[in-house]
């Protein structure tokens, strides 16, 4: 991607919700690696883990956050990433069934996002702006 006329990159994401408040079909903009806490394993979410991400901040956990920041970091590209909670890894894990409910809300959540990145500015490379 260096070797192209990009400069921003975008990402879309589930996360498990840590924080407070986050709800399934929620959605999560974010442009700093610290937000999302990566893991390489399910086996890494412990619940002490994430009891301890949760008291430091960190809104969500993920498998692939890490990578995508360290990948525009490395080709000097502005990054920003949308997640969609899916699931909260301390009260309701992803292998519990969703209710219909859950279900519209991840399934608009998911339109929201794509809505508002195929109409966001981030698309558009600056020599092409007006």
């Amino acid at each position: 991607l260096k070797n192209t006329p990009c400069q921003n990159i975008v990402f879309i994401g589930a996360i498990g919700g840590l924080k407070k408040g986050v709800k399934i079909g929620d959605i999560i903009i974010s442009g700093k690696e610290k937000d999302i806490y990566s893991v390489s394993s399910i086996h890494h979410e412990t619940r002490k883990k994430m009891l301890s991400l949760r008291k430091k901040g960190v809104v969500g956990i993920d498998f692939e956050s890490q990578t995508f920041f360290e990948g525009a970091r490395a080709a000097k590209l502005k990054a920003f990433a949308y997640y969609l909670v899916t699931d909260l890894p301390l009260s309701f894990p992803f292998y519990r069934k969703k209710s219909e409910k859950q279900k519209l809300k991840i399934k608009d959540a998911l339109s929201s996002i794509v809505c508002r990145i195929s109409t966001s500015n981030i698309l558009i490379r600056s020599k092409d702006r007006s």
